[in-house]
């Protein structure tokens, strides 16, 4: 069943010198498919942001990549509640910007407490079948319409030392919606989020802030919001 954390933790390269302190605690480990994907796709910057330290964040996504499945239109405009799996702070996070935009909204916090008791089976270590049916039993217990997952893997690293570009750093992500009709993906939105350091390092509560309010940005329409 569930446990209390989906993805084992683990820890950026400490040459990440301006990723670790406000990543650090977020970041999990993801398939290696996913891994696969972020190789071979090309990604552009859908908006760029300067921090408040002097160095910019930019969201980047696929090009010509659609986020929602074919025929799930409707389907994801009609949800009005959605049950977010726990994961890291950001499943927790995402979740709280979602209430704002007027969704229902299971918490990963309210899932991990009713399931905490439940066998000790983890994400990594199961299909995409046997996860997408976990999400149908989640979805049945809370009376979800669609259950999101979100997923970080570790990116790459830009340090170009024989020059004076700054420092770059890189988080992949996936943020997946399963419908609980059908028990299959309804939408998935790969992304990278990458920072550029300035004089320092920017705060946890920046970072967080111009992640979320680019993706609930990206993610609204689909969801009639």
């Amino acid at each position: 069943m569930i446990t209390k954390q989906l993805y084992a933790r683990r820890i950026l390269p400490t040459l990440l010198v301006c990723f670790v302190p406000v990543l650090q605690g977020c970041l999990a480990a993801a398939p290696f498919v996913i891994g696969a994907y972020y190789a071979t796709t090309a990604f552009s910057v859908y908006k760029g942001v300067q921090l408040t330290t002097g160095g910019s964040a930019e969201i980047r996504f696929p090009k010509d990549v659609q986020a929602v499945s074919p025929g799930s239109d409707q389907e994801l405009k009609s949800i009005k509640h959605i049950a977010v799996l726990p994961g890291n702070r950001m499943s927790t996070l995402l979740a709280q910007e979602l209430e704002k935009k007027g969704l229902e909204v299971t918490t990963p916090y309210q899932i991990e407490k009713k399931f905490k008791e439940s066998g000790n089976l983890t994400a990594s270590s199961m299909t995409d079948t046997e996860k997408f049916r976990e999400m149908k039993i989640i979805a049945k217990e809370f009376k979800a319409d669609a259950i999101l997952e979100f997923i970080e893997s570790q990116g790459g690293t830009d340090w170009n030392v024989w020059s004076l570009n700054r420092a770059e750093s890189r988080m992949d992500f996936t943020i997946r919606i399963v419908s609980s009709k059908g028990g299959k993906s309804i939408y998935n939105l790969q992304g990278q989020f990458v920072l550029k350091c300035g004089a320092s390092a920017p705060s946890q509560k920046e970072i967080d802030n111009v992640f979320l309010e680019v993706v609930v940005e990206k993610m609204s329409p689909s969801l009639g919001r």
